[in-house]
């Protein structure tokens, strides 16, 4: 009985001190958070920069390839299930492709720099793809590829150039 009467003590105390004083820790805390480097902000959810998984270089050429077809930016909750291989799980790959996305601002654009970032793809894809359909310079009406041919990098920055990209994937 008087364990019980000493753990309802304590949570009384503990009520009080957050009634009392809860909104000035928040806000303490936050500004801590916000003023460490060493922490990262996503969706209102706070990350240790040093333990977020980031994805490898192979995991972002994928993802850039996927987003080309992508009409509306997407949240980087949103984009996990477009990676292949799959990142690691939980938190720690999430960040971690959050940061990478910051980091690749030439490729991943953010359309919505608020809490909850959108991207959207900002640049050609690295590497090469394969076309699907048929495409043809629209000044010149030289034809770019074939369906079913190999697009080397250098042609695919110029399909993305001419806004070609999406119509022949």
């Amino acid at each position: 009985m008087v364990l019980g009467l000493q753990k309802l003590k304590e949570k009384t105390q503990m009520e009080y001190v957050l009634l009392r004083f809860g909104e000035r820790l928040v806000t303490q805390i936050l500004n801590a958070l916000r003023q460490d480097s060493r922490f990262i902000e996503l969706d209102g959810r706070w990350f240790l920069r040093q333990l977020a998984a980031f994805p490898t270089e192979a995991q972002l050429g994928f993802l850039a390839w996927e987003m080309v077809s992508l009409h509306e930016p997407r949240s980087t909750l949103d984009l996990v299930p477009l990676i292949q291989p799959p990142l690691t799980a939980g938190d720690a790959g999430l960040f971690g492709l959050y940061l990478a996305l910051r980091q690749h601002s030439e490729l991943f654009g953010n359309a919505d720099p608020g809490l909850r970032p959108r991207w959207r793809l900002v640049g050609p894809p690295p590497g090469a793809g394969t076309a699907r359909n048929a495409a043809y310079d629209p000044a010149t009406y030289t034809v770019l590829c074939m369906p079913g041919e190999t697009l080397a990098p250098e042609l695919v920055e110029r399909l993305w150039g001419l806004e070609l990209l999406e119509s022949i994937l």
